[in-house]
C-alpha cells in the first residue's frame, strides 16, 4: 500500500469555471462555427456570439442545466419533462465539442465557480427505489426511505478528476502508469466494520429494502387535487413491494469482495455497480442483471493501494475488477487519450465509456490532490 499520504480528501471536481477566451480558432469545416481551446479540451462556438478577451462560464460535459432559465432556453425542446437537460460531448461538424460556452454572470471574475448562480448541476447516474405514477400529464415520484445508517468512520465520496484538463500539470511524459477501463454504472463503496457488512453508494448507505413512502391520502389529495386518483395511488403505496436494493444485489455477484472486506475490517473496497442501464448491459445475465467490478481499495489508515497491490488482493480473493488495458506503461498523453475510444473489453458490442489512468505507484500533487484521471471517449 501507499505509505507516503494517510489524508483522505473528498474531491469535489464538478465546477463550472469561469474563463477567458484568448482567440477564436478556425473551424475547417463550417465558416459560422469557431473553436475555443479550454486546457486541452475543445469547445465548438457560433463565430457571431464571441469575441477575443470577453469571460464565459465553461460548463463541463456531465453537467445538468435547466432549460427554463434564459441562458438554456435554446436546449428547450430536447429537454426532458422537468426542462432539465444532460450537456454532453458531442461531434460538430466533425469536431469533437467538450461541453457548452455561455456569458460568464455579472460580477463574477476569471477563475471562479458559476455553478450555483448558473444553477448547474452534476450528473449523478445513481437509481433511486422509488415508485412513480402518472397522473394525467404528470409524474410523481414518490420515494421510500432507502438510507441506511452509516458506518462508523470516514468514507470519502469518489470522483476523479479530468484528464484534458490536468494531465500535462500531473503527469511526467515517460513515467510508468496503469490505465484501467472506466465502466457505465453507478459508484459502489462497500466496508465491514463492528461485525456489520456496509452497502453503500457514492452519497449515501443504503437498506435492503426500502421503506413505504411515507405519505397519507390527505397529502396525495392536496397534490392530485382529485378524490378519486388520490385513493387509487394511496392503495398503490400501501400494497407496493420494494425491490431489493440495487447494491445489494450486486455485492452478491462478489462474494471474493465481501470475504475481503470481512478479512478486512475498515478497508473499503470502491467500484463500479452496472447493468441497470439497458445500453450497457455489458456481461451482465438474466440471472445476475446488476453486477460489481472494484477499481480501488482504501486502506485503514487513509492511503489508497498501490496498483500492484491492488491487483494482487482481487486475484487473492477472488474480487472481479474494471479490465486493465495496461498494468505499467510509460506515461504519453497521446497515446492515453486514443486508450479512451473503442469498444468495452467487457463487451465488445458497446462502445468503451472512456479510460482512467494513474501512477502505478501511488502519490500526490499540490495542485491536484491524489493523481488519477479519467478521459472520456468523445463518441460515448
Amino acid at each position: 500500500m501507499n505509505e507516503e499520504s494517510t489524508m483522505v480528501v473528498e474531491k469535489s471536481t464538478h465546477k463550472v469555471e469561469v474563463i477567458r477566451i484568448n482567440e477564436l480558432l478556425k473551424h475547417d469545416n463550417a465558416d459560422s462555427l469557431s473553436l475555443v481551446k479550454i486546457y486541452d479540451y475543445t469547445c465548438v462556438v457560433r463565430t457571431s456570439d464571441w469575441k477575443a478577451g470577453v469571460l464565459a462560464a465553461w460548463i463541463p460535459p456531465d453537467s445538468i442545466v435547466d432549460t427554463k432559465r434564459p441562458e438554456f432556453a435554446f436546449m428547450a425542446s430536447k429537454a426532458k419533462t422537468d426542462g432539465k437537460i444532460r450537456i454532453r460531448t458531442q461531434k460538430l461538424r466533425g469536431v469533437v465539442s467538450y461541453g457548452l460556452l455561455v456569458p460568464a454572470p455579472d460580477g463574477l471574475n476569471e477563475g471562479d465557480d458559476a455553478a450555483t448562480v448558473l444553477g448547474v448541476e452534476h450528473y449523478d447516474p445513481e437509481v433511486e427505489n422509488v415508485l412513480r405514477e402518472k397522473i394525467g400529464n404528470k409524474n410523481y415520484s414518490m420515494t421510500g426511505g432507502e438510507v441506511a445508517k452509516p458506518p462508523r468512520g470516514t468514507y470519502p465520496k469518489y470522483d476523479v478528476d479530468a484528464f484534458m484538463k490536468y494531465a500535462r500539470v500531473v503527469f511526467t511524459e515517460g513515467e510508468l502508469v496503469v490505465v484501467t477501463e472506466k465502466i457505465h454504472g453507478s459508484n459502489a463503496r462497500y466496508v465491514h466494520i463492528d461485525d456489520e457488512f456496509h452497502r453503500g453508494s457514492r452519497d449515501q448507505w443504503k437498506k435492503e429494502y426500502a421503506s413505504r413512502p411515507d405519505l397519507t391520502y390527505e397529502s396525495l389529495l392536496e397534490k392530485i387535487g382529485d378524490e378519486e386518483k388520490a385513493k387509487q395511488v394511496f392503495e398503490k403505496i400501501n400494497n407496493w413491494t420494494p425491490k431489493r436494493n440495487m447494491w445489494w444485489q450486486s455485492a452478491d455477484t462478489a462474494p471474493g469482495m465481501m470475504d475481503f472486506c470481512k478479512a478486512n475490517p475498515g478497508y473499503t473496497v470502491y467500484g463500479e455497480t452496472y447493468g441497470n442501464n439497458s445500453g450497457y448491459l455489458y456481461d451482465t445475465t438474466p440471472e445476475q442483471h446488476v453486477k460489481f467490478r472494484a477499481f480501488d481499495i482504501l486502506c485503514l489508515d487513509g492511503s489508497w493501494m498501490d496498483f500492484p497491490y491492488f491487483l494482487a488482493t482481487c486475484k487473492a480473493f477472488g474480487i472481479p475488477h474494471v479490465p486493465v488495458i495496461h498494468e505499467a506503461i510509460p506515461f504519453n498523453f497521446d497515446e492515453v487519450v486514443k486508450m479512451a475510444e473503442g469498444m468495452s473489453l467487457l463487451n465488445p458490442k458497446h462502445i468503451r465509456e472512456g479510460v482512467v489512468v494513474h501512477p502505478v505507484k501511488e502519490r500526490w500533487h499540490p495542485k491536484l490532490g491524489r493523481v488519477k484521471l479519467k478521459v472520456i471517449n468523445p463518441e460515448y
